[in-house]
């Protein structure tokens, strides 16, 4: 469970204190982006994530904005989205059959 020197144990209170209570309160298609942004390994395309979820651009920065708004992702670069938690992208690789959500391979 999530990796980079975070023990087990440690890791699932991370995901149960921190992680799940912020991905609560948002919709079921801002967590399949969140999940199409997990698969790479850092800052992602805006429109990778696009062609990911099936979806136009335009729609895509509706959901980009909605994630930005709730300090979940960040804005890194022209077109470049990254997350703001540390091990969200873990968590999200670890649990996207858990959520009920794709893993978009």
């Amino acid at each position: 469970m999530m990796s980079l020197g975070v023990s087990p144990r440690h890791g699932r209170r991370i995901g149960s204190l921190v992680l799940e209570p912020s991905l609560a309160g948002i919709s079921d298609v801002d967590r399949s982006f969140l999940v199409a942004m997990s698969r790479d390994d850092g800052p992602s395309r805006i429109g990778q994530i696009a062609v990911r979820l099936g979806v136009d651009g335009t729609y895509a920065s509706q959901y980009r904005l909605r994630l930005i708004d709730a300090e979940l992702i960040a804005s890194v670069g022209h077109g470049m989205l990254d997350f703001t938690m540390p091990y969200l992208r873990e968590y999200l690789r670890e649990h996207a059959a858990a959520l009920g959500l794709p893993r978009h391979s």
